[in-house]
């Protein structure tokens, strides 16, 4: 049972971390968003859409991944929390 709390406890504290680490303002997310995004199309194209961070992450990280943007990890995590916080489900 304990090893059990232990570990929901780690994995929440591993979920939420990011956005509490994160020293990037809003306005600094927002316009790496509008900088890498707004590259290959606009930027309504995301902030048309409603989603949960996990499909937030899932989205950015495809966008890096298949379709050749270039993020870095910290670039991909404040892209992840900024639309998460304002575009959020």
């Amino acid at each position: 049972m304990r090893k059990t709390l232990l570990l929901a406890a780690v994995f929440v504290l591993m979920v939420s971390l990011p956005a509490f680490v994160s020293a990037v303002s809003d306005d600094e997310a927002k316009a790496l968003f509008e900088a890498k995004c707004n590259l290959c199309h606009s930027a309504t194209n995301a902030t048309d859409m409603r989603e949960t961070p996990d499909g937030w992450r899932a989205i950015v990280l495809r966008m890096k991944n298949d379709n050749g943007c270039d993020l870095s990890d910290a670039q991909v995590e404040t892209i992840t929390n900024y639309l998460s916080r304002h575009y959020g489900r």
